[in-house]
This record gives structure tokens, sequence and C-alpha cells, in this order.
């Protein structure tokens, strides 16, 4: 479930199947390494898995020569986003969904 949520996430800001999947990697091996910067009374896991793949992002852009407004380190500090309220990444999520979903109906005989 994590995984395939980070993944979507990396692969839809690099567009690139194998970036994507290390970055994944690179997000979970750090989640390993160092279990006790996620505290849950902050948010969601799933929250802090794609705050820390989006770091990953901007450091694989940068790499690439890519300009970035803001690159943090693992080591600052993470604004958490509020769970009570939506999650911008999830919504974009549920409407490309909902856009697939009645494509694909769409396309079915009558």
């Amino acid at each position: 479930f994590y995984r395939d949520k980070v993944y979507t996430f990396a692969y839809r800001m690099v567009a690139d199947q194998e970036a994507a999947e290390d970055i994944t990697h690179e997000v979970f091996l750090f989640l390993i390494q160092n279990p006790e910067r996620y505290d849950p009374a902050k948010g969601a896991l799933v929250t802090f898995l794609c705050a820390v793949a989006r770091n990953k992002i901007l450091t694989y852009f940068r790499r690439r020569g890519l300009e970035v407004e803001e690159i943090r380190d693992e080591d600052d500090s993470f604004n958490w986003i509020d769970d009570s309220e939506p999650n911008p990444l999830s919504s974009v999520l549920n409407q490309e969904l909902s856009a697939k979903v009645n494509e694909a109906l769409g396309a079915l005989p009558a």
C-alpha cells in the first residue's frame, strides 16, 4: 500500500520508471535507517513518506541540473500536513482515477 503511494507520487513527479523506483527504494531505506524521525502524532505515515520522497525528488532534479526553488534535507524540520484537511496529493490522484474510470466506462459497449 505505502510503496504504491510513494512510487505513484515519485513517478508523477519525475516521469521516469527507473528513477521513481530508485526514489521509492531510498524513501523506505531512509525510514528503516531513521525510524525515530517519524512521529505519528504529527501526521500519517504516508504523509511522512511523501515528504521524504519530495526531498529525494528535489535532489534528483538538482543533480540533473534543473532549477528547484528549495531543497530540504531529511534533517530539516518538516511542515507536517494536517490530516484533517484534504490532502492535495490525494485529491489530484482521486481526480485522475475518476477520469480514468469515466474513460473506461465510456469505452464499454452499450
